[in-house]
């Protein structure tokens, strides 16, 4: 895949060129379109991970009108294919069947590897980010003011997010969360209710093995689903192994991989 910005000179032939497939890429790996013929497909922007992040970068970039495509390396699991069982939502929707560990083996590390990444197995708790990690990106090594507390366009964003991800209180709690927190408050410690990107308030509590109903607002069904309303392309089954850059290509400069 290729990107890139066009010269004056070549603008028109950018906004002609068409799209085509490199054969039928089945396998994660991508070992099944080693045989096909190479192929170039031209994009503005190629987003690797369909998750929290790329789904919204491929939402705002194409509907600020650049040609988008999405790559996925897992398959995309449909609700009504959710059977709701431990064995069946790792196997499908989980990096590694969920047997990820850091490298020493001391903790287990939950990811998500299908259409939405984390956002389709994760438990809905949205927070914006805290104000102390907001610090921390600010301040050296990282030196990222922009993102620091106080950032009024980082502020901004989030409350974007939030709003179309459907943030929100008011859970229908179960009973031992409601004595939980009604304890907590009753000696005096901080405790309050997480805010859920659902749009139901009565949650299933199958969260983890992908939500059947639609209400949780995973990156598949809120960002990717605006991206691909704005002229966005996705193709799940292939994994981005390299990004090469160059400093000139044929046309304009840019990134091939």
């Amino acid at each position: 895949f290729v990107t890139r910005q066009p010269d004056t000179n070549t603008t028109q032939q950018h906004n002609t060129t068409q799209t085509s497939t490199a054969g039928n890429c089945s396998s994660s790996s991508g070992s099944s379109c080693q045989s096909a013929a190479a192929v170039e497909l031209w994009y503005d922007a190629v987003i690797v991970g369909s998750g929290a992040g790329g789904g919204v970068s491929a939402a705002l970039l194409s509907e600020a009108g650049l040609r988008v495509l999405v790559l996925e390396k897992a398959s995309w699991v449909k609700s009504k294919d959710m059977s709701w069982l431990e064995s069946d939502a790792h196997a499908e929707m989980y990096e590694q069947s969920g047997f990820v560990t850091t490298a020493d083996g001391g903790m287990s590390i939950l990811a998500g590897a299908t259409l939405g990444g984390g956002t389709k197995i994760n438990w809905t708790a949205s927070l914006k980010t805290p104000d102390h990690v907001r610090k921390e990106w600010a301040s050296a090594p990282h030196n990222l003011p922009h993102l620091g507390p106080g950032s009024k366009p980082f502020d901004d964003a989030l409350t974007a997010v939030c709003q179309r991800l459907g943030v929100s209180t008011g859970t229908l709690m179960s009973s031992p969360n409601a004595r939980l927190l009604q304890g907590c408050h009753e000696l005096g410690l901080h405790a309050e209710e997480l805010p859920r990107n659902c749009l139901s308030k009565k949650c299933s509590a199958y969260c983890n093995f992908g939500c059947r109903s639609g209400h949780k607002q995973s990156s598949d069904v809120c960002w990717l689903v605006d991206a691909v309303r704005a002229g966005a392309q996705i193709m799940t089954g292939v994994e981005g192994h390299r990004v090469l850059t160059e400093t000139q290509v044929r046309i304009g400069g840019g990134a091939s991989g």
